[in-house]
């Protein structure tokens, strides 16, 4: 898995690796259980068998880590196919976006008439004489 793929393909790998392990485990552990009952051959079976599913389970981990059962090719189409991803955000996303864009609106009118001289700057609605005075309203 050394290649950069998506998070959820990345964990769909790590989970079937895990499962893949845990299920040839399990099963050489429990067929050697049962065959060693049978047989009477306790507990040689169970060991051969737990090791082989061991084994088997190790070998399946490598071919999916390393891509061993993949075509020939798919590599490039993975890597093109997670490129291509286009990402769009929820409704419910955009409705926040669209209430918070409001609520600047509201915040943006209360700043205007909190502070009406920076409005009237931006426009040149102002008197350019009253610029040139000082605060007192002398010159």
């Amino acid at each position: 898995m050394a290649r950069r793929q998506g998070w959820q393909r990345a964990l769909g790998n790590a989970l079937s690796m895990a499962t893949n392990m845990a299920a040839a485990i399990a099963l050489g552990y429990f067929a050697g259980k049962y065959l060693d009952k049978w047989l009477g051959t306790d507990p040689w079976l169970t060991l051969l068998l737990f090791l082989l599913g061991v084994a088997t389970g190790l070998k399946i981990v490598y071919d999916q880590a390393f891509g061993k059962g993949r075509k020939n090719g798919q590599h490039e189409e993975d890597k093109e196919s997670d490129n291509n991803i286009k990402i769009r955000p929820g409704d419910q996303v955009i409705e926040s976006l669209k209430v918070a864009r409001e609520s600047l609106k509201e915040v943006q009118e209360k700043v205007k008439d909190i502070y009406p001289s920076q409005d009237e700057e931006k426009t040149g609605d102002s008197d350019p004489k009253d610029k040139t005075k000082g605060e007192d309203g002398q010159d």
